[in-house]
Order: C-alpha cells, then structure tokens, then sequence
C-alpha cells in the first residue's frame, strides 16, 4: 500500500501488487487489506521521506506519530477481519536510551530519564518513555 499513484510502479517492480491508500483513512485501508487477503499483514507505515529538520523532532513525526497509533488500528482491525495470521509493525529505538555505558545497548539497559524537550511528544506516543 502506497499513499501516491506516482510510488504504485515502483512497488509493481518490486513484486508487489500496489494499493493507493492512505493509511489514515480507515475504509480504504480495510478495503486495501481485505481485498488482498492477506496470510500476513506488516505495517510499515511512516511519513518520514520529506524529514530534514530533526530540531523540530515532534513536528517531523507528526503524522507518522498517527500512522504509528491510528493507523495501525486501522490494520489491526483489518487484518483481523481478513483473517491474517500475523501481524508484524515496524518500530524504532537506538537514540532513546541514556549516554551511560558502552555503546552496545540491551532491553536492560536504561533510557535518557531527561531526553530533549522536543522529542517528548514522540517519545510518549511510542510507549518507550514516559515523564518522571
């Protein structure tokens, strides 16, 4: 699923069969799902292409903060419904957790108690983070 008819051919090159739909828009993501009956359903949804500015953090991730909750409902809901058996969702860490130890982090080891204001919003949205 694309969001632009102009990315449907390069995803046709890829092997796959394109989809144009917005994935905040609930009835044409079921629709989407539905219709391609689906064994698996991986949810890759972002907005990030145009992103060049990472000072305003929270701004950039704005829709793909949606994407990431709303939208994945949207999936969720219709991957159930086609009867999908799997449901993978793509996520993101790495630059959250805390400037203490070696530079190979774990699950284990602890995140930044006191990350940029500017990445809060972001951080709250994805269930990492949460204020003191």
């Amino acid at each position: 699923m694309t969001r632009t008819a102009a990315k449907a051919n390069a995803v046709k090159q890829l092997g796959a069969e394109p989809v144009v739909a917005d994935g905040l828009d609930a009835p044409a993501v079921h629709a989407a799902v539905i219709s391609a009956k689906p064994d698996v359903v991986i949810d890759e949804m972002t907005d990030l292409a145009a992103v060049t500015d990472l000072r305003r953090f929270d701004r950039a991730f704005a829709t793909t903060n949606q994407l990431r909750t709303q939208g994945t409902d949207f999936l969720l809901v219709a991957a159930r419904d086609a009867g999908a058996k799997r449901f993978i969702a793509q996520s993101f860490c790495g630059w959250t957790y805390g400037s203490g130890g070696g530079p190979v982090k774990t699950e284990a080891d602890a995140l930044d108690p006191d990350p940029p204001q500017e990445l809060r919003s972001t951080l709250e949205r994805s269930s990492i983070w949460s204020a003191p």
